[in-house]
């Protein structure tokens, strides 16, 4: 049965990354993969950070895919949000239903819920404390 550094060598060759590259990416010595110790959480972590298509429930019990699988219509989605971030956003007072254009979330205040509509502009409505 293979262990959690058995596990992220078989990332790295999958990667086509070599050992050395994959432990100075996360800041680990070269001698990582020949220490016998177990893994903690902390390097978990930052294999975690720096490679967060990797499933580390994977490395660490064997279970589930090596890499995270996309769904074939995230890229799509991931299109239309950078093209609505682009955009004018609308924010509407609910107390006035008085609109204004703005390019700068922050710039009103408060918070806010934010919904996408079919229109092209975003809509985002001041929540009531």
């Amino acid at each position: 049965m293979s262990n959690a550094k058995e596990r992220l060598k078989q990332f790295v060759e999958n990667q086509k990354l070599t050992v050395n590259k994959f432990c100075t990416k996360n800041s680990f010595s070269n001698s990582f993969f020949n220490n016998k110790s177990a893994i903690g959480s902390d390097k978990l972590e930052t294999v975690n950070k720096n490679f967060p298509e990797l499933n580390i429930d994977w490395v660490v019990t064997g279970r589930g895919e090596m890499i995270y699988k996309q769904p074939e219509n995230v890229s799509e989605w991931k299109e239309k949000y950078y093209r609505l971030l682009e955009m004018k956003i609308t924010v509407v007072e609910p107390e006035t239903n008085d609109a204004k254009k703005t390019n700068d979330v922050d710039a009103v205040g408060g918070e806010h819920e934010l919904s996408i509509a079919a229109e092209p502009d975003i809509e985002i409505t001041k929540t009531k404390k």
